[in-house]
């Protein structure tokens, strides 16, 4: 290869180039500096200066100076300490002199040791002069001995190198600072271990933690990287690279520089990195490790001359033929390009309906306008908003379609056609089977396929409590244990109880307050005492007056010693206005319904470390069980500020603030955008207390089970707007009563407007006794039937539609289904004393004890104590 030969001269000058990245990373040495210095005739075959290298292998790599990315010549190492080797694959010029985004991939040396010792070639030839290789070696590594004698008895070249000598799992590399620095800085979400099974011996997760999905695949390199066992392992390994719910990704072997620097060129190339800049960053390994021997024919050589049976002329071109012989598309390597690199120009793809078809999707927030039909007339951009709630660029219809955007786009029903407009990503469309439910599970399968965990199953078995109606802005000690006792005085059972807004000192100063809350500690384990499960309100913001914004923009605090050692955590003003003193650029202060603070920006480090600081101290020093995640909307993070990870969308803003969801156990969170699949309670937007936002609720939640999120709450009893409970207010007790009707048997009940103080001694009897109804016949069920949909991610609250398809039932929205047993129908239209209820084929149980046989349709009385439900009886 003779650009290998011509780049390896011209290193110091590509070096320079590299683009800049937004991560930390290493100040060059003096000796790294010189070599920069270096004439070309210098630095002619450096890689073998033994003067050269003797100086590297004596500085200390642990113990480097980190500084912030912007100075020119940054080396593109990130610090993770007890790990070797660690980069990030971002910075270098792509496709198109688009830029490879940073803080998405990384790879690395290994996290934790090889697990088994091997003997040292002068050991093996030891034992084989005297006789015993057979004898002395363990059972396991006899038949790798026996092949090493037989080919040293015949003359033959043989590999002495990978005897093992003792089978121990390996020592983890990060200590317990260097693991909350993993969490606070990177949180890597996938461990990608390409290492053997002998390597890996013993290991059942990633050292990174238990937050971490550790993917175990036994992987080649160089020429092995194209043999039949390395195709099937970059098959898998690659698979991973195409959903972003996997990153930020690690991969890496034990020194992170061979088996890892195979898999980093193959990605490199696809995403488009010339092939100057792709065996410089192979061997950039040698600036870690300085004995490492880059024998280019021998290695890097052979991984290169693999592609070449492939088309075309660039390393890109081959790249795109080999993953294509592996089973994948043009599709799926714009996906991989679309996740990294910068946006491209955007891509527009339209569908037309077919006749009668019909579609479900985007933003639940428009749950009764669906489904679409050729009659709609909507747009609906995901790139910008969420409309409070559920969103994804993902449709599904009646007739087994479904179309999918990895990333935030624009959708425009209208004149019986979809639209889908991306900024750079490709929109897939695929139609699997015949009905909304294979449609569903198609896509569910190949886009956000669940875990198989639940959220808490509190949420579940027992009604939730939170304090917002009830207390609003005057949360306190005395009336927060008042509300929990006085729901168990009147016969409710405890459940998950939720703390909510101004519990706190401040925005950002998340201590109780203390003139309102005389001992919080004593509050907290009196709650949970009761049987509650208590969890605290939270948000993303964070006043700009307070101790917090100190220590997080300007990296120091007058009243905390400790202080912080990075600036910086805040979405910054949109002029780019640098602090003149603290040299970071601006925070911006971002109008919100309480006012105007700033705005965590959680692609930075140090607002992670200081948010999840905050979270874990209330956990550790309250007892909190989890938290309610509250604001994180689209549009803040839509508006134009500055973010610390370049190029990062308000979908990934979002994705940020989530990911705490599935970090503490009892946790509820609304403002999603790809966190389909996931164990975490996902509640509507506070609805209004009127009749007319009481219909939106069933249709509301069976939408936001069809984008993904099988658990929905419907948020809470009556409507989460405060100032209908205010004195003088037009509060309507039947509505109230409707509401917990629609509430007692979608999933998740939630409470927060007391109904002793609202609603006279009749309907009050009618709240008790409908709860006593769900606790007695369907609590159980209703964890059942979560724990069926975190194994198979099928929503617990569905359509008529979708388990009865071509029946006629798609567009009733007063009706639903929990699983395949339960039909309900509420009264959701005021004064109702009727109501008709579509019941389809099968024998069910009423609520009054009758029996009904379907398919038919039914009038049935609606007295305000009765919620019409049906129970389908087994086999029929």
């Amino acid at each position: 290869m003779n650009m290998r030969k011509n780049v390896c001269l011209a290193f110091a000058v590509t070096l320079s180039a590299i683009p800049l990245l937004a991560i930390e990373v290493l100040v060059p040495t003096p000796e790294q500096e010189a070599f920069l210095k270096m004439t070309p005739a210098q630095r002619r075959d450096v890689f073998t200066n033994e003067s050269y290298r003797a100086k590297l292998a004596q500085h200390d790599w642990e113990k480097m100076t980190w500084r912030e990315a912007g100075e020119k010549g940054a080396f593109r190492w990130c610090r993770l300490p007890g790990v070797p080797n660690m980069r990030d694959l971002g910075g270098l010029k792509g496709l198109g002199g688009r830029t490879i985004l940073t803080g998405r991939i990384y790879r690395s040396g290994g996290f934790n040791n090889n697990a088994c010792r091997l003997y040292s070639e002068e050991d093996v030839m030891k034992m084989y002069r005297e006789g015993t290789l057979l004898e002395k070696v363990p059972t396991a590594s006899r038949p790798a001995a026996k092949q090493i004698k037989d080919d040293l008895d015949a003359g033959k070249k043989t590999d002495t190198r990978h005897l093992v000598k003792e089978w121990v799992p390996g020592k983890e590399r990060l200590d317990a600072a260097g693991l909350a620095y993993q969490r606070n800085t990177y949180d890597i979400r996938t461990d990608l271990d390409l290492r053997t099974d002998r390597e890996c011996f013993g290991m059942k997760g990633s050292p990174l933690g238990p937050q971490t999905k550790w993917v175990h695949s036994v992987s080649s390199a160089y020429e092995g990287f194209h043999s039949e066992s390395g195709r099937a392992a970059t098959k898998r390994n690659f698979a991973l690279f195409l959903d972003r719910a996997n990153y930020p990704i690690a991969f890496h072997c034990i020194a992170g520089a061979d088996r890892t620097g195979s898999l980093a060129y193959l990605l490199e190339a696809l995403l488009g990195v010339s092939e100057a800049d792709l065996v410089l960053d192979w061997e950039l390994t040698a600036f870690h490790n300085p004995n490492h021997k880059f024998a280019h024919a021998a290695r890097y050589d052979k991984l290169v001359e693999g592609f070449a049976k492939y088309p075309g002329t660039t390393a890109r071109e081959r790249a795109e033929g080999y993953v294509k012989s592996l089973g994948f598309t043009d599709d799926d390597i714009a996906k991989f390009r679309a996740i990294m690199l910068t946006p491209a120009v955007p891509v527009s793809r339209t569908v037309a309906m077919r006749p009668g078809e019909l579609w479900w999707g985007a933003m639940n927030y428009y749950g009764t306008d669906m489904p679409f039909t050729d009659k709609t007339d909507l747009k609906m951009d995901v790139r910008r908003s969420n409309m409070s709630n559920q969103a994804a660029s993902f449709l599904v219809s009646d007739q087994g379609r479904s179309i999918w955007c990895d990333d935030q786009a624009l959708i425009v029903v209208k004149d019986g056609k979809i639209t889908f407009t991306s900024n750079g990503a490709p929109i897939e469309v695929d139609e699997s089977g015949k009905t909304l439910k294979d449609a569903f599970l198609a896509a569910a399968h190949r886009h956000f396929p669940s875990d198989g965990r639940t959220p808490d199953l509190l949420f579940f078995s027992a009604p939730q409590y939170n304090t917002w109606i009830e207390l609003t802005y005057h949360q306190n000690e005395k009336d927060i244990l008042n509300y929990a006792q006085s729901m168990l005085d009147n016969g409710l059972p405890p459940g998950v109880f939720m703390i909510d807004d101004t519990w706190q000192a401040g925005y950002g100063d998340w201590r109780f307050e203390p003139t309102r809350f005389a001992d919080p500690k004593g509050m907290m384990d009196k709650l949970n005492a009761m049987g509650f499960k208590t969890i605290l309100w939270v948000c993303p913001y964070v006043s700009m007056d307070s101790p917090a914004y100190r220590r997080i923009a300007w990296g120091a605090n007058p009243d905390d010693v400790k202080g912080y050692p990075t600036r910086g955590g805040f979405l910054g003003v949109k002029d780019g206005k640098v602090h003149h003193h603290y040299k970071t650029v601006e925070p911006a202060a971002i109008s919100w319904w309480n006012g105007k603070s700033a705005f965590l920006d959680l692609t930075h480090p140090n607002a992670n470390a200081w948010f999840r600081e905050q979270l874990d101290r209330r956990v550790r020093d309250y007892g909190a069980y989890g938290f309610k995640l509250d604001g994180g909307h689209f549009e803040k993070y839509a508006d134009g500020y500055q973010t610390w990870l370049k190029g990062a969308t308000c979908g990934e803003q979002v994705m940020a603030y989530a990911k705490y969801a599935l970090e503490y156990p009892v946790t509820e969170y609304r403002n999603a955008w790809r966190f389909q699949g996931k164990p975490v309670v996902e509640r509507l937007h506070d609805k209004a207390h009127t009749w007319e936002a009481l219909r939106k609720l069933v249709p509301d939640m069976i939408a936001g089970g069809l984008l993904g999120h099988p658990f929905m709450c419907p948020d809470m009893i009556g409507g989460g707007s405060h100032t209908a409970f205010l004195p003088g207010a037009p509060f309507d007790p039947d509505l109230f009563v409707r509401s917990a009707q629609v509430h007692a048997l979608c999933g998740m009940m939630q409470f927060s407007a007391s109904p002793w103080r609202y609603l006279d001694k009749p309907r009050q009897q009618i709240i008790r006794d409908l709860v006593k109804m769900r606790q007695a016949k369907f609590a159980n069920f209703f964890v059942e039937l979560a724990k069926e949909s975190g194994r198979t991610g099928e929503p617990m609250i569905r359509n008529l539609e979708y388990n009865y398809p071509k029946q006629g039932y798609a567009k009733i929205q007063d009706e639903f289904m929990m699983g395949t047993t339960l039909l309900v129908a509420p009264v959701v239209v005021k004064d109702a004393k009727t109501r008709t209820v579509v019941i389809p084929e099968g024998v069910w149980c009423a609520d009054d004890g009758t029996e009904v046989t379907g398919p038919t349709e039914i009038t049935v009385e609606t007295p305000l104590a009765r919620l019409p439900y049906f129970v389908k009886k087994a086999g029929k």
